[in-house]
């Protein structure tokens, strides 16, 4: 199960890892740091990753995340519909 994101804060180790093992399995994240944060009707973060053991091959040592985290509920009336389903859409550029 992919975890619920409604902060930055919740972008930990674990949730990127989660995130990240259908992509690369075996994937341990052992630190997931916001180095770049945008917050407009999405939220953008760059995230540098280190890994907790060997990183898998091809893994990348940072992530791109957009997500609507907590500026949906800062929207008017009507586009909270029109984003998706509360916030809790996501999307990570492996780069």
């Amino acid at each position: 199960m992919l975890p619920t994101l409604r902060t930055v804060d919740d972008l930990t180790p674990e949730a990127v890892t989660s995130l990240m093992q259908a992509h690369f399995p075996g994937t341990d994240i052992a630190t997931a740091t916001a180095t770049t944060v945008h917050q407009g009707t999405s939220t953008h973060v760059h995230l540098d990753l280190t890994y907790a053991g060997d990183r898998p091959a091809g893994a990348p040592d940072r992530v791109f995340v957009k997500t609507q985290l907590t500026t949906v509920d800062d929207l008017p009336e009507g586009f909270t519909e029109a984003l998706g389903d509360g916030g809790t859409a996501v999307s990570m550029l492996l780069a």
